[in-house]
This record gives structure tokens, C-alpha cells and sequence, in this order.
């Protein structure tokens, strides 16, 4: 291919790119702008070409972060530098874009620059969806805070009023069976209402820990040893059942995360003792954990029966559990930890097979704690 053939192959890729390519001489002078470039920043090709960019740009001083960069690049020669900015377009049009630098050299004279090339991505839909999840993330978290003030209020007024009557009748129950004979028929009875005190016993300890639940510290925590630091107190019992403990870590051993420890510590222990309670005669219970999509994932899988289909919209409610023994408490904690840390939780089940209940913690974790709701 000639030398002739090869500029018009180049032209032609340059002029059907969807990105825009705008490329800056040495002088400051405006080279070539594609017919994306023309589309995105407003301009026609014939209103800016051989023109220097100082010219037409700093015309517009509500653009001063795009005129910045497109400085950077001239002044700094800049190589593969990444800058998201705004940009208004002389119509009004308000757009976000993302500038990727580079340059071109004369092949027969190194280190000589022949232009400076800007390659011009519109992210302006992008940065839209961006926004609706954003505002969308927003109404979630006042929903889920409105419904956890809600609880959080009734709660306490159940704790309160439950405490001394269950207290009482414990109390006196265990009096009578020491003063009745020995009868089957009556301690039988007794028996039936002290199993029924110890439950509102438990349940009242378990709706009091759901409120006083500490308002989050963030402090940075080596997620590894946060992970592995959980899952000891529970294997002898993993052992005892006959379960194989799994930890596949995907993280540096070093790496570190904003965090509270004892409140996500807490979240995890709640997993996977409700994980060995679904695997009462052995199974594989994993714990993995990885980066992906600004989110820090820390997955609880077991090989249990997994949850009913019936059942899975109502697991993260107060009071619910399929087990007569259980209070139903300790999903919801876990959910109200992860929101707090303005994270969330989020079940994948597989009924037969086993279920994965996996943490999703942002990567940009706040610096201070959430406002204690009371």
C-alpha cells in the first residue's frame, strides 16, 4: 500500500469514528476535528479548523474545566491521561465527557511533536442513568430509613412493655413447680409455660439488640483478617456437623477497607449460623470474597436445602423464620448493618442445592458513621 492509500484509510477511519478525535498542532492550532467531534462540542468543521483553540474555546468561560484540560494536554503533554468534564455547546446543551490524551510523532524526527490528540467520548446518557440511580439509591435509602425508624420505635415499645410481665411469670412459674407435687399432669403444664417465657425471653433480648445496635465507626480494616477473625468461633461446630469450611479470598491479603469490624463481624456471624443451621448433617460452607463494580463482595454460601420460593420475600422481615425454635431476628440485623453502611445484602438461592447471601460494601465507604436512628 502506497503512501497515498494508507492517508486515505487513515482519513477514512478518522472520519467514521463514533468517538470524536480532535487533533492540536504544536502552535495551539486547531489540525482536525472528526464529524463525531463536530456532533459533540457544537462546532462545524469549517468554524474552527486552522484556528487556534484559544480562539474559539476560551470564549466560553463556563467550559473553564474542558479548556483546562485541553491546556493540560498542550502545556503537559499528557500520554494517555483520563479527565471527566462538563461541557455546555453553544446551543445549550449541556454534555459530560471523557477526554483521553495523546500525541503523534514525527516518525523521521523523535521527539518532535506534530499534534496533540484528544479522543472525545459523550458520556452525557451514561452520566443521566448515573443520576437516576443515584436519586433512585436515595428514595430506596429514605423508604428503608422510615421503615426502620418505624420498627426501630415499635420495637422498643414491645421490648418495654414485654420485659417485667415475662419476667414475672418466669419468676412465679419456677416458684410453682418447686411448691406443686410432682404431679406429670401439672409440671407438664408448667413446663409448657416456662418453654414459652424463656421464647419471649429470647425474643425481647433479640428485638433489644436490634435497637441498640451501635451507630457504625468506619475505620480501615484488612478485610482478610476481618473475614477469617469471623469465621473461628464457628468451627468446632462446623466440625461437630460434619461441615467443610471454605475460605477462597480474592482480595490482597493487605488490602483494606473503611469499615466497621464488630458490626460487619456480627452480620457475618449471623450468616453462617443460620448456613450451619441448614446443614445439620454436613455440607460445604464458603465464604468468598472479591472486588467487582466499586462494590468490596463478601459471599456466604452453603450447600443446604436452600430457602423455599414461598419464602424468600419475607427472610429479611422482623420475626420470620420457618424454624418454631427461632426468633427471626438475625437477617434483619445483618440487613440494617449493611445499609448502614450504606451497602446491601442480597440472597441467591438455589432450593435443593443451597443458598448464597452475599455483603455488598461500597468501595467510597463514608468516613464517619450514619445518623443512629432512636
Amino acid at each position: 500500500m502506497d503512501e497515498r492509500s494508507r492517508q486515505l484509510v487513515a482519513s477514512n477511519i478518522f472520519e467514521g469514528l463514533q468517538e470524536g478525535l480532535l487533533l492540536i498542532g504544536p502552535e495551539g492550532v486547531i489540525i482536525y476535528l472528526n464529524p463525531a467531534a463536530e456532533r459533540i462540542l457544537g462546532f462545524a468543521r469549517h468554524e474552527v479548523q486552522d484556528k487556534s483553540w484559544g480562539e474559539i474555546l476560551l470564549q466560553y468561560p463556563q467550559n473553564d474545566d474542558f479548556n483546562q484540560a485541553i491546556l493540560d494536554i498542550a502545556q503537559n503533554r499528557e500520554v494517555r491521561a483520563y479527565k471527566e468534564v462538563p461541557y455546555l455547546c453553544p446551543d445549550g446543551n449541556q454534555r459530560h465527557l471523557l477526554l483521553i490524551t495523546s500525541y503523534l510523532e514525527d516518525p523521521d524526527h523523535p521527539g518532535q511533536v506534530l499534534a496533540a490528540t484528544v479522543l472525545i467520548h459523550d458520556q452525557s446518557e451514561l452520566c443521566a442513568l448515573r443520576e437516576q440511580e443515584r436519586k433512585l439509591g436515595e428514595e430506596m435509602r429514605r423508604l428503608y430509613n422510615l421503615r426502620l425508624m418505624t420498627l426501630t420505635r415499635i420495637s422498643q415499645g414491645v421490648a418495654h412493655e414485654l420485659r417485667n410481665p415475662v419476667m414475672t411469670i418466669g419468676g412465679f412459674a419456677h416458684r410453682l413447680a418447686r411448691k406443686l407435687p410432682s404431679d406429670e399432669q401439672w409440671q407438664s403444664y408448667l413446663q409448657q409455660i416456662l418453654d414459652s417465657t424463656k421464647r419471649l425471653e429470647k425474643l425481647v433480648e433479640k428485638v433489644q439488640e436490634f435497637c441498640d445496635l451501635p451507630e457504625p465507626v468506619f475505620l480501615p480494616e484488612e478485610v482478610v483478617e476481618v473475614v477469617t477473625e469471623a469465621v473461628e468461633p464457628f468451627a468446632e461446630l462446623a466440625r461437630s456437623q460434619g461441615v467443610r469450611l471454605i475460605f477462597e479470598n480474592n482480595l490482597p491479603l493487605d488490602y483494606q477497607h473503611r469499615l466497621d469490624r464488630r458490626l460487619i463481624s456480627r452480620a457475618l456471624a449471623s450468616l453462617m449460623r443460620n448456613a450451619l443451621e441448614a446443614m445439620p448433617h454436613g455440607g460445604t460452607l464458603t465464604l468468598r470474597t472479591g472486588l467487582g463494580n466499586h462494590w468490596l463482595m463478601i459471599e456466604v454460601i452453603d450447600t443446604g436445602g436452600g430457602i423455599r420460593s414461598e419464602d424468600q420475600p419475607f427472610i429479611f422481615n422482623p420475626f420470620f423464620s420457618t424454624n418454631p425454635a427461632k426468633i427471626g431476628m438475625d437477617l434483619t440485623i445483618a440487613e440494617r448493618i449493611l445499609w448502614e453502611h450504606r451497602g446491601n445484602i442480597f440472597l441467591e438461592n438455589l432450593p435443593g442445592l443451597g443458598a448464597t447471601f452475599g455483603l455488598f460494601l461500597p468501595v467510597e465507604t463514608p468516613a464517619s458513621g450514619n445518623t443512629k436512628v432512636t
